[in-house]
């Protein structure tokens, strides 16, 4: 299997190993295992050794400690961390003697030994095998799914007792020995391997995990697929800035890529400088970008302008920062060219923060207002709420355009993956959020004056706000399809929400640039904010479609469950089904657009609501979309 060979350096930037067939050479100990015979690849230091020298910690804290490696449990109730600098994508074999100590009972307690893993981040779905030991026994884990268990009679985890276990994937065959004795013996017909299933880790459930040994090992005959460290020569130093991030979160298939950090760089050496100006000067129109122009902007970025940073300490620390945001970073180190890859050695990395402003700064082109590939050709109608209420709704045109977040994008999360979305029917959009008069008099309920609970605790008002043009806060999404089929009788025509594509579809108004919050600084309100500044709607300019408040504190509610974007071409995407819905403990999850996280606004981020109305970023509210009469829809073609 050819595979893409990783570099390491030592803090020193000398030579800290080769390939893995290099040390067997040198004497690694090989141990017959049925008719597999294994070569350690990869020996823990627990005297000497740092856990930032190859171990990535997802959860919980990891430590050396009097020969020991310690891992605390986390927040969620586990710690958890792989091995970062080898990857193993066959068959391998892990071998330790490990204990875990209880925070409370026994019974919460546990160990895990995990191989051929993903470590998926964000919403993806956890893919790998996990051989899991408690007190109730032992489960092998394929995904989420129970291949194998035993009970007590095979094995029964003791409090502090110290186990030496192995567990290993020999092809179809996966084992878990403890103590000289098998507990787990079991064929999987079709094992799981190959680029991005390739992580070796392990994680403490409910307790403090101590190891006072830790080998990996390959199978002999296959050690050639095991991708180890090799030197980095040496060569001038440069430096290079940008955003960086997990190369899963920018690629189309996470599954198929490795955990490296990758960098896109915006500045850098004279060099880097001229690439950056001139991929903007062809592929950067001065109007901005329709959907073909910014799919092709990206695979300039993804092509030219991508830097992989060479797996090790800094690297590291780097990707324990990148579970989920970018990052803009400055980078220094050595270049070089492997597998028609830029590889960065870096020797020092210099992190945007509170005290150290962005290391680049956004070409004037980028942050230009978006201008509308566009215009409404339908004039607006007037939806009645009662006798005396109103609501001006806006012709939305069908179209084109490139979803989500690019890469070079900074703040970027990773659920926010650019795709390419055609929306084939026109709307009619709610020109301002729902007001509290006005769900009010169609529910007799305004939850905006309840006492705060859950997340919202954190960002409702002190004082509730006053008067009847404020939005309409945290309300129950049973009470809003109540409001909404109301609506919809009232006025003959089906009244619902808008979808997650719809909402950024009109707060683009249709343009397929990045969404910089400073492009947005003439509309940006402060509709449905917690921190003291709480306006009224239709307070600040439109956007160039005649729709207000598109950019705020507020989160606006859309049909959408949650989940990470879609990284595929989509057609009037609806989102995710409730079972398939992200869920944080009380029931599925519902996006929620446009709002502000810690005063970034821009339009491509995503909240998450459940359906109480509890919102996870802010204070959630929502607008109404209303339909083309049957007859006008189906005539309705998509825009170019």
């Amino acid at each position: 299997m050819k595979r893409n060979v990783l570099m390491l350096l030592t803090l020193a930037g000398l030579m800290v190993g080769t390939a893995a067939v290099a040390l067997a050479q040198a004497g690694a100990s090989t141990q017959p295992a049925g008719a597999a015979e294994w070569t350690a690849v990869f020996t823990a230091d627990l005297k000497n050794g740092k856990p930032a020298d190859h171990w990535w910690t997802t959860v919980g804290e990891m430590k050396f400690t009097d020969g020991k490696l310690v891992m605390d449990a986390g927040k969620r109730g586990r710690g958890e961390a792989f091995l970062f600098t080898y990857r193993f994508p066959g068959s391998c074999r892990l071998e330790a003697v490990a204990s875990v100590t209880p925070k409370q009972k026994v019974e919460d307690a546990g160990i895990d030994l995990k191989l051929n893993e993903n470590a998926a981040v964000g919403t993806n779905p956890f893919r790998g095998y996990t051989f899991r030991l408690n007190a109730k026994g032992a489960v092998l884990l394929r995904d989420d799914t129970p291949l194998k268990s035993v009970g007590v009679d095979k094995f029964a985890l003791a409090a502090g007792k110290s186990y030496q276990v192995v567990a290993e994937q020999n092809d179809r065959q996966l084992r878990l020995v403890v103590d000289g004795a098998e507990v787990i013996s079991v064929q999987d017909p079709t094992p799981l391997e190959g680029p991005g299933l390739e992580m070796v880790g392990l994680a403490g459930r409910g307790g403090s995990l101590s190891v006072e040994k830790l080998v990996v090992s390959a199978r002999k005959d296959k050690l050639a697929d095991v991708v180890a460290p090799v030197a980095v020569p040496a060569g001038a130093e440069i430096t290079v800035a940008g955003v960086s991030m997990c190369e899963r979160a920018c690629a189309v298939d996470q599954n198929q890529v490795e955990h490296n950090v990758v960098l896109f760089a915006m500045d850098g050496s004279p060099q880097v400088k001229s690439q950056v100006e001139a991929i903007l000067e062809k592929f950067y129109p001065d109007r901005g970008l329709d959907c073909d122009q910014a799919k092709l902007l990206l695979e300039q970025f993804d092509k030219n302008l991508k830097y992989y940073l060479v797996p090790g300490p800094l690297a590291i620390q780097a990707h324990d920062d990148l579970d989920y945001p970018s990052r803009a970073i400055s980078v220094t180190g050595t270049v070089l060219e492997k597998d028609g890859r830029k590889w960065l050695a870096p020797t020092k990395i210099v992190y945007q923060g509170k005290d150290q402003p962005l290391p680049f700064k956004y070409p004037a082109k980028l942050m230009a207002p978006d201008k509308p590939w566009i215009m409404p050709d339908k004039p607006p109608i007037t939806l009645a709420v009662t006798d005396a209420i109103s609501l001006k709704c806006v012709h939305i045109p069908p179209g084109r355009f490139l979803c989500g977040s690019p890469y070079y994008e900074h703040p970027r999360w990773q659920d926010e993956f650019p795709h390419d979305v055609t929306l084939t029917k026109g709307i009619y959009m709610a020109e301002i959020p729902v007001t509290q008069a006005m769900f009010e008099a169609l529910t007799g309920k305004n939850p905006s004056k309840l006492p705060p609970t859950g997340f919202n605790q954190r960002f409702r008002h002190k004082t509730p706000d006053a008067g009847g043009d404020f939005a309409v806060e945290n309300a129950s999404y049973v009470d809003i399809q109540t409001f909404l089929q109301k609506m919809s009788e009232k006025n003959g025509r089906k009244v619902r929400l808008m979808t997650d594509a719809e909402f950024e579809w009109v707060a683009r108004v249709g343009n397929s640039g990045p969404c910089f919050h400073e492009k947005y600084l003439q509309q940006r309100s402060f509709v449905a904010d917690g921190e003291g500044r709480c306006e009224p709607v239709r307070k600040h300019p439109p956007n160039a479609w005649g729709v207000y408040d598109m950019v705020k504190s507020g989160w606006e509610l859309v049909s959408d469950y949650k989940l990470d974007n879609i990284r595929t071409t989509q057609v009037d995407p609806q989102g995710p089904t409730r079972k398939e819905a992200a869920n944080h403990g009380n029931g599925p999850l519902r996006r929620t657009k446009g709002g502000a996280f810690y005063d970034d606004t821009h339009l491509n981020m995503h909240g998450a609501c459940d359906e109480s109305g509890d919102n996870e970023e802010g204070l959630m509210i929502f607008r109404v979309v209303a339909e083309l009469e049957p007859a006008a829809a189906a005539a309705t073609a998509p825009a170019k």
